[in-house]
């Protein structure tokens, strides 16, 4: 359907004109022209009629009301904002935002630089880059403050960040006590290393043991403290080489110094274990609780061979979960071994996994592949491969029990709980490389490695922090998941007829949780800027 023009000459030589609404219809299967309607002379609708009778038909033409409307308006391109708004409210409520700014205006800066250290910590929780990197993606994000930071200021953060990185442990410290009366009494310990990409020349960077098994690369080494409930209050960086037990010695010694700690029981897992690590920690008068390797005979011997029954340890429905037996340990203090029926049935059906493996690969004559890894288990003459009972039937010593050693007086199912809580934190923190995105890394000072460290850590920091108020608040999806629904509320900067206007797209998922648990006020959908 659509409008014609008509135009009739009268007698007088006079023309007038009239708009029709005609369609196109076939008649015979030839097309011809239908006239819907006559809407009057032409110059009669021009006085105003046309106007209204558009106006009341663009009521049922909404593609023509959104066409009419877009052209009055200007849209830029979407940019990420909810993150950067609960990052901030969580930045300034563990007071990292206020003591932050004020080290920067007392150490003489001039510019913003608490703003460019901010700005890593959000990058590294949204899309990690290295800092030439995070030139392209600070315009994707909502932040006016950040509008005039450039690649020094990053670079010159990270400077900053390495000379007050301690104090600013001691303000999340302080935060976390305020958000969620923490004490700090049973602290656990433990370490991941990172390697470099090239051939940095830094003490920092040294072969080690590496536990990304790229013996190949020079890395550092990180140890991590982390509190009872998993959030993390102190880190330090230290040269590649360096021994885990090396590692936390020093790091209880600088937390000593610096904080005025009145008890604190240390929790470690078995590779912190070494004699002079025990050594020093009594003579600090530490109180520990560490993984004691149940298959290095000697030193559990004493408990393992303890007569008498276990004391079990019950879960709600009455079924036995643990069974604890306490002997005393090398130097006076205790070995309490623990036995887990339903681990010893696990470990009873993968030894005898291993007894069929070996015995088909024995039949077949093919055990050589083998020998590498269990070598232990097979007895050879040269000619001919057996079989090793003695260490099958040693091996069953152990099944389902682990040591630990302590000089605490908690109760030994205290000592053991506490412990457990040590393995989540280890199975956590296997999954830190993920969520510190340590790399890329290519800073080649010690300077900037620490304040690269620091700026993963503070990142670590806030992502724990939201997890544990969402956790409290009940809110059961992942803090990844959570982030990733965050980093689709955007901002849409809008211009309508010269006005500027700033629009808020829509929440998804659990983003309202997070603004709520972070205590920040939703945008409005749409308002002046």
């Amino acid at each position: 359907m659509f409008a014609r023009l008509k135009t009739q000459t009268n007698k007088d030589g006079s023309v007038r004109r009239y708009l029709q609404l005609v369609e196109s219809v076939r008649v015979n299967g030839r097309p011809r022209q239908r006239v819907v309607a006559t809407l009057g002379r032409l110059d009669d609708l021009a006085a105003g009629g046309l106007d209204r009778l558009v106006q009341s038909l663009a009521q049922f033409a909404p593609r023509l009301q959104v066409i009419e409307a877009l052209s009055a308006i200007a849209a830029d391109a979407g940019r990420a904002w909810g993150l950067v708004l609960v990052a901030r409210a969580l930045w300034e409520r563990l007071g990292l935002g206020p003591r932050l700014r004020q080290l920067v205006q007392q150490a003489g800066h001039t510019v913003p630089l608490d703003e460019a250290i901010f700005a890593m910590v959000v990058n590294r929780l949204a899309d990690p880059q290295s800092k030439r990197g995070m030139l392209a993606w600070l315009p994707t994000v909502w932040e006016p403050r950040w509008a005039a930071l450039d690649l020094h200021h990053l670079y010159r953060g990270l400077d900053v960040l390495a000379e007050v990185g301690p104090e600013l442990e001691r303000v999340i410290f302080d935060g976390y006590r305020d958000l969620f009366h923490l004490e700090l009494d049973l602290v656990f310990f433990d370490t991941t290393s990172t390697y470099f990409v090239g051939h940095p020349r830094t003490p920092l960077a040294q072969r080690g043991y590496s536990k990304d098994r790229r013996p190949d690369r020079q890395q550092l080494l990180l140890g991590l403290l982390m509190t009872r409930d998993g959030l993390p209050v102190g880190h330090w960086v230290f040269p590649g080489a360096t021994v885990d037990h090396q590692a936390m010695a020093a790091a209880l010694q600088d937390l000593k110094a610096r904080w005025p700690i009145t008890r604190l029981i240390v929790v470690g897992d078995r590779g912190m274990l070494a004699p002079h690590l025990v050594d020093w920690l009594v003579a600090a008068r530490w109180e520990y609780i560490l993984g004691q390797p149940v298959r290095r005979r000697r030193g559990v011997d004493a408990v393992l061979r303890q007569r008498g029954r276990y004391q079990w340890v019950r879960r709600a429905d009455g079924t036995r979960a643990l069974g604890l037996k306490e002997a005393s340990g090398p130097q006076g203090d205790r070995l309490i071994l623990a036995y887990n029926p339903e681990r010893a049935t696990e470990d009873a059906a993968l030894r005898q996994a291993l007894r069929d493996q070996l015995t088909a690969a024995i039949a077949r004559g093919s055990v050589r592949p083998l020998l590498k890894g269990y070598r232990r288990y097979v007895v050879t003459d040269g000619t001919t491969v057996r079989l090793n009972e003695r260490a099958f039937r040693e091996d069953a010593r152990y099944d389902g029990k682990f040591v630990l050693r302590t000089n605490t007086r908690l109760p030994r199912a205290e000592v053991v709980a506490a412990y457990k809580q040590a393995w989540q934190i280890e199975r956590a923190f296997r999954t830190l490389k993920s969520q510190l995105d340590l790399r890329p890394m290519f800073h080649w000072t010690d300077a900037r490695i620490r304040g690269h460290v620091t700026v993963c850590v503070l990142a670590l920091v806030l992502e724990y922090t939201l997890q544990r108020l969402l956790r409290d608040a009940g809110v059961t999806a992942s803090t990844r998941t959570v982030l990733a629904d965050l980093e689709r509320v955007q901002a849409v900067p809008l211009t309508v007829n010269d006005q500027a206007y700033l629009c808020r797209t829509p929440l998804v998922g659990e983003a309202a949780a997070a603004f709520r648990v972070a205590g920040v006020a939703l945008p409005p959908s749409i308002a002046p800027r």
